[in-house]
């Protein structure tokens, strides 16, 4: 077994600091390929008003579970960033079912993220309003909502480009919208704003 284990396609990812001892205990000549990390992270979670997150990097989380007075409102705004012990994080995923058979009518998603899991709002069926700042579509699921019928508001502009990624083009009805203060100028019946 250890035959088949080391002439696998493994990577090993050791810190910087370890590799001449790795090297001296004979690792690094069993291993087809060696990727060596300067820093590796190790997620930690918290909670912050209602929410809980996960570390995936130093700077980023994922947004893994609403609850508390998150779980007790029926319009949630995901924030972009959350402070936790003197460190600032941007919010850049939503995990598998975070918010998953909940009684969610409206939801705001930040610019930030990048990433929306498996049922993350599976079976939220008031869930009829969805703004989504990012200009990019967040990767989703098919399973990641359930009602193809909500209203999507994204950014000015970005509508077709939504409406052509993947399981974003399940949903009907687009909106374009904008982030306050983004500075996008749009136009909707005959006036002209600014943000």
């Amino acid at each position: 077994p250890y035959e088949y284990f080391y002439k696998g396609a493994w990577t090993l990812k050791i810190p910087m600091e370890a590799y001449d001892l790795y090297e001296q205990q004979g690792w690094m000549q069993d291993w087809k390929v060696i990727d060596i990390n300067e820093e590796i992270h190790i997620p930690t979670k918290f909670e912050k008003d209602g929410f809980h997150y996960k570390t995936t990097s130093d700077t980023e989380v994922e947004l893994i579970r609403g609850e508390t007075k998150a779980y007790d409102q029926s319009e949630i705004t995901i924030p972009a960033t959350v402070d936790h012990e003197g460190v600032t994080y941007t919010v850049t995923a939503i995990g598998n079912e975070a918010f998953a058979w909940r009684e969610i009518s409206s939801v705001t998603i930040p610019e930030g993220v990048t990433r929306i899991g498996e049922y993350a709002f599976a079976d939220c069926w008031p869930l009829s309003n969805i703004t989504v700042l990012a200009q990019t579509p967040p990767t989703i699921h098919e399973g990641t909502f359930s009602n193809w019928d909500a209203t999507i508001y994204v950014p000015y502009g970005c509508v077709e480009t939504y409406r052509n990624a993947e399981y974003w083009s399940n949903f009907y009805n687009y909106e374009e919208s904008a982030a306050p203060g983004s500075g996008i100028e749009f136009e909707k019946d005959g006036f002209y704003y600014k943000t």
